[in-house]
């Protein structure tokens, strides 16, 4: 049967780093929390479920776990008995003194505990090199969950929305962005209406060089910026071939673009990925690679800020009431940060469907989406995916990817762009040769590839004998063929051809220079 008191408040004990309020911090905007005392709070939220004391989900009906416990179950079962006594926010009875906020999380409540904590480590190891700061006690924060005081919540019915806390701690002095946490799959916040009024005070006012309003009399000389966080799901992101633990992943800038929609994000959208066993093996947070998860970035691309809904009907109210004639300002603003994730995730997935939307969306120009598949190398990308999984290339994978292809190529992308190897460069037709993905290598013959560009590398590695006839008739009429038939019959023969085409290429730079 479930505990219906904490063990604590059963046992009339308080844990002994909450015994006594800390401090009083009048200002609610300016109650930062540190990530060191949001891990305390988690450990001892992972005591009281240890000792016996089951926390049964309103949803679901099941018990919780640690790893399911989310900010309403915090919130219900620890923050409000906590802070009843003292009236106060969980930032004023954890903290000793006042940290005003040095960035802005916007969430969902649903979303589990430990999840959050996750993506913020994350964004905190990332913004100690992004914004330049060592110690782990300037990365403060605030949430909502443990800034308001949540036994007397009159801010929130301000009239203006600029002097509620949300939009007062946006608009600090300190606080230097917004990090919007997307729980996996759903991307929850897009569908919550003050999620998006933070995203739109975000985007609105904080980012606006212009004077602040009344209650803020300096001007922001500093450009403010949107982080997007999300959870990358145990073995659903591969890393150099091997599968990762239930990690976070960052979207630096979200919504920094170029003159052509572009995302300009300092980190190419690439992201930094870290698993919890690396994190408790030294302490650290080491790099690894990722890339947003498809989901949560086509929900990015489709979200309408206008269908957003709030738990009590005059929030929703007044929030549509606030954004106003903005909403379309806002939606396309937030819709091209994902569009470079979500191509690259699309074509990781080999997910014609939803290439289609992306270029069929029309969010950020046709040109600047074909320059992106460019940058990020997709159509090589595409091709050895399966290569690099160590997945069979079968007649199905191949026509997914032709299909890809077409769609890519269809849309005015380069053929013969190649990938810049440490070496040489690798052709989009030698990949598809080299991976006998034949369908494939006909629709970019059909596209216009060049087999005369093909590389040292592709005729080293190409074998011929399984090649289909009519891709062997186009490639004899380029005169690839016989060349690179001799090349693989004769290893020693290649070294040589490679070594003598290299001595004629420096011949050739040598005599242009005394020329």
């Amino acid at each position: 049967m479930d505990n219906l008191i904490p063990s604590w408040q059963s046992q009339g004990r308080t844990p002994p780093q909450y015994h006594n309020r800390g401090c009083e911090i009048p200002d609610t905007h300016l109650r930062g929390i540190t990530l060191e005392v949001l891990e305390d709070l988690a450990n001892f939220v992972s005591s009281e479920l240890n000792s016996g004391y089951h926390i049964s989900d309103g949803y679901s009906q099941q018990n919780v776990s640690m790893e399911t416990v989310n900010l309403y179950h915090v919130n219900d079962h620890f923050v409000k008995p906590l802070t009843q006594r003292d009236n106060c926010s969980f930032v004023e009875l954890a903290c000793s003194q006042c940290t005003p906020p040095r960035y802005f999380l916007s969430h969902w409540w649903g979303t589990p505990l430990m999840d959050t904590i996750r993506m913020l480590k994350l964004h905190r190891e990332t913004c100690k090199e992004v914004d330049r700061f060592e110690d782990n006690a300037a990365y403060t924060v605030w949430i909502c969950t443990f800034a308001n005081r949540q036994h007397s919540l009159e801010e929130l019915s301000a009239t203006d929305y600029l002097d509620t806390p949300f939009a007062r701690a946006i608009l600090s002095e300190q606080c230097r962005g917004t990090v919007l946490l997307l729980n996996e799959l759903n991307a929850t916040p897009f569908t919550r209406s003050w999620c998006i009024f933070e995203a739109f005070v975000s985007l609105t006012h904080a980012k606006s060089k212009g004077p602040e309003p009344a209650h803020h009399s300096r001007r922001r000389t500093r450009p403010y910026r949107l982080d997007a966080a999300t959870i990358i799901s145990k073995g659903q992101c591969d890393s150099a071939g091997e599968s990762n633990e239930r990690c976070a992943g960052l979207l630096i800038g979200l919504t920094e673009f170029d003159e052509s929609g572009v995302l300009t994000a300092a980190n190419d959208n690439k992201l930094s990925m870290v698993t919890d066993h690396e994190i408790s093996a030294n302490g650290e947070n080491p790099a690894g690679s990722a890339w947003f998860p498809l989901q949560v970035a086509m929900t990015g691309i489709r979200l309408n800020i206008l269908h957003a809904r709030a738990t009590m009907e005059s929030d929703e109210q007044n929030i549509r009431l606030w954004v106003g004639d903005k909403a379309d300002e806002i939606n396309a603003a937030l819709r091209k940060g994902f569009v470079r994730p979500a191509l690259k995730a699309a074509v990781l997935a080999c997910n014609v469907v939803m290439l289609r939307e992306i270029f069929e969306s029309q969010i950020i120009p046709n040109e600047a989406l074909v320059r992106i598949v460019g940058e990020l190398d997709l159509l090589t990308t595409l091709l050895s995916s399966s290569f690099v999984k160590k997945e069979e290339c079968t007649p199905q994978r191949d026509q997914e990817v032709a299909e890809c292809i077409r769609c890519l190529l269809s849309n005015g992308c380069d053929p013969n762009y190649p990938y810049m190897g440490l070496e040489s460069m690798v052709h989009p037709l030698g990949v598809a040769l080299v991976t006998k993905m034949h369908e494939s290598a006909r629709v970019l013959l059909e596209f216009g590839a060049d087999p005369k560009k093909l590389g040292i590398v592709d005729l080293l590695s190409v074998s011929y004998k399984d090649c289909p006839d009519d891709i062997l008739d186009t490639l004899r009429e380029h005169g690839v063929v016989m060349k690179g038939r001799c090349m693989r019959a004769c290893y020693p023969c290649c070294v040589c051809v490679w070594f003598c085409s290299y001595l004629c290429e420096l011949k050739g730079a040598l005599f242009s220079q005394s020329s």
